[in-house]
């Protein structure tokens, strides 16, 4: 067994130059060793999983190269990576090689290979689109594209797009290139399956739709053994798929029957400490920060924001980040985040007997636009229902509950969060607490304008629907983000995921693959291997662990 092993790495250090360092040489020994257990080296037949790029040892590459390497060995199939990254070819790519038996498709190449009718095709969609709606109804050989080229164009950007413009047909040429590369794939292999750990924009969200209407479910995970997502097919012809941090409601009801009591009480101390700042959490370190002020009661609120008439409502519209994605949720009724945040606006001036607080993402600064609201609620300064809080507010989301209520958003976490805690919330868009009967859903834009307007009468969140929210809410956010992540490295926010050096996250895996020696994924390959045909999406989650 031994000198089986050793020659199995001997080859695998053997297809590298010479020059790789004795640190890569240790990698590669140890990994290899690990996947060659799991059996990523030993492929049967021509199959095949289509996996978003990975390049080297980067912590974001080697969380992609576990994910396709799990859902590969459960098939017995190799890993095809499909390359956007130009320039990029077989020397960048040691790491990946060392995970098992992989292979790389190169999107420059495809196009090359099809540039004149890419192009052409591309040209011939563009020309006749009229207007920037026009764009979300973009298919492509019957696979819809252009909710994903529509959010690629704004990412980082814009806070909606304003016109038609070449960004658009750049974005067009990028996802019929993606397309193209893989119908190659799927006539050259069998390929049995997807593993992207994104479903959006024009590479991610493309190749994800491309996989699917060839009938071939695509997996979504981080890096993670504790939980894995799948998806089976489209939810419609536009190409529409439930957000991955989603709990299916049957698994849901499930839970709340044979658990209630002990997750319960787990979630009501996990709020105490999410609303103390304690929780390791991109958006609530903040949004929570002990240093920003606690109103503890509406007097203390009105005394700092006097124009608002405290014989009125509070009603609090919790923003997104505009370009954050916007087509991750389902969107019932509007274009996108700024859409909904232009209706709601204007709904807001025409309902003075309501005090419409709007009231910024915490985490906007990372994701700047073209929005300008300072400027635009500064232009409403004389509007005395109206105020805007803004991400520099010493404003803590602690006080919600005790100044708001109601609360509005398309799909931000507040309106499940607050709900457990008694505070009615209505909701623009499907998302991942949609469907459970917690919050307020209008299905059009005819019931969202009734339903603003008639936000006063909203009752609180009845006890029962409390309790449900706040296990949901803490299913969500504390075992089902982080089981996507952990098994292989320990659960990290954002903040500490960029600041890992390359050298520290192939550190921290390869002390982790010690301690996976005689890991078992059978739970999990079970699940890769099970039946997808009864439900759009199915979840592994390792819920005791």
């Amino acid at each position: 067994m031994m000198a089986r092993l050793k020659n199995l790495t001997s080859r695998i250090i053997a297809r590298f130059p010479n020059t790789l360092s004795s640190e890569f040489k240790l990698f590669s020994r140890e990994n290899a060793k690990f996947w060659k257990r799991i059996g990523t080296f030993r492929t049967v037949g021509n199959k095949v999983v289509i996996s978003e790029q990975a390049v080297g040892g980067s912590f974001w590459s080697l969380v992609v190269s576990i994910s396709a390497s799990l859902v590969a060995a459960a098939y017995g199939a190799k890993v095809v990576y499909l390359i956007k990254v130009r320039g990029k070819r077989r020397g960048a790519f040691h790491f990946q090689r060392t995970f098992g038996n992989c292979e790389f498709v190169f999107l420059e190449d495809t196009f090359q290979r099809k540039q004149e009718s890419i192009k052409k095709e591309s040209a011939d969609i563009y020309k006749g689109l009229t207007n920037t709606r026009d764009i979300l109804d973009i298919v492509y050989k019957g696979i819809p594209i252009g909710e994903q080229v529509y959010d690629a164009v704004i990412k980082y950007k814009h806070a909606t797009l304003w016109r038609v413009n070449e960004n658009v047909l750049t974005e067009i040429e990028n996802s019929i290139t993606c397309i193209e590369a893989i119908l190659e794939v799927f006539q050259s292999y069998d390929v049995v399956a997807g593993m992207f750990t994104h479903t959006t924009c024009s590479y991610h969200g493309v190749a994800v739709r491309a996989i699917l209407s060839q009938g071939k479910p695509v997996f979504q995970g981080f890096g993670g053994s504790n939980a894995l997502y799948r998806y089976n097919y489209m939810l419609n012809g536009k190409g529409q798929l439930d957000i991955h941090i989603k709990i299916p409601v049957d698994f849901f009801k499930q839970v709340m029957a044979t658990r209630k009591d002990v997750l319960l009480e787990q979630a009501t101390l996990y709020y105490k400490k999410r609303f103390g700042g304690e929780i390791n959490d991109w958006d609530a370190m903040r949004a929570f920060a002990p240093g920003k002020k606690l109103y503890n009661n509406r007097v203390e609120f009105f005394a700092d924001y006097p124009k608002l008439n405290p014989e009125n409502k509070n009603v609090f519209i919790m923003l997104h980040a505009m370009n954050d994605d916007p087509h991750v949720q389902v969107q019932r009724m509007f274009k996108d985040y700024y859409e909904w945040f232009a209706t709601t606006l204007k709904i807001a001036k025409n309902s003075p007997a309501t005090n419409w607080i709007f009231k910024q993402h915490p985490m906007i600064k990372f994701y700047p636009d073209d929005a300008n609201l300072l400027g635009l609620f500064d232009q409403l300064e004389d509007v005395s229902n109206i105020v805007y809080i803004d991400e520099n507010a010493p404003f803590n989301q602690a006080s919600v509950p005790n100044v708001a209520d109601a609360i509005i958003t398309c799909a931000g976490t507040a309106g499940l969060e607050f709900s457990a805690l008694g505070i009615p919330a209505i909701i623009a868009a499907r998302n991942s607490y949609s469907g459970y009967g917690i919050c307020h859903e209008p299905e059009t834009l005819a019931d969202y304008h009734k339903m603003l307007n008639n936000v006063n009468r909203l009752e609180p969140v009845e006890p029962l629907k409390r309790e449900e929210a706040k296990v949901l809410f803490y299913l969500i956010y504390n075992r089902l983000i982080p089981s996507f992540q952990t098994g292989f490295f320990p659960y990290m926010n954002n903040d500490q995921m960029k600041a890992l050096t390359e050298p520290e996250a192939r550190d921290l895996y390869l002390k982790a693959l010690k301690n996976n020696a005689n890991s078992d994924f059978r739970d999990l390959f079970s699940f890769v291997m099970s039946d997808g045909t009864k439900s759009e999406t199915d979840l592994y989650l390792n819920i005791s662990n």
